[in-house]
């Protein structure tokens, strides 16, 4: 299950068990995230942002891009090839 969690308005999106155990942050803190999904096998999580943002030195443009729902790495995106490769 992908569940949202609000701090302060940033979206951090975690990855739980079915009875809410052993969550992961996949997505935290990036700004204008407004839409994540997982994917059917729940090893992916998809989000789009509206906003660029910055992740680890690295800037990103505003888009669409998957992150693995284990936590942590870094994200995918725009390019919707891309992502069609995961």
């Amino acid at each position: 299950m992908l569940i949202t969690v609000n701090h302060g308005g940033l979206n951090e999106y975690r990855v739980v068990n079915a009875d809410g155990s052993n969550p992961r942050i996949a997505i935290d803190g990036i700004p204008g995230t407004n839409a994540a999904r997982l994917s059917a096998d729940g090893k992916t999580v998809f989000f789009e942002t509206n906003n660029g943002f910055m992740l680890g030195g690295t800037s990103f443009e505003s888009g669409v891009y998957a992150v693995s729902a284990a936590g942590g790495g870094t994200p995918v995106g725009d390019d919707l090839r891309e992502i069609g490769a995961i």
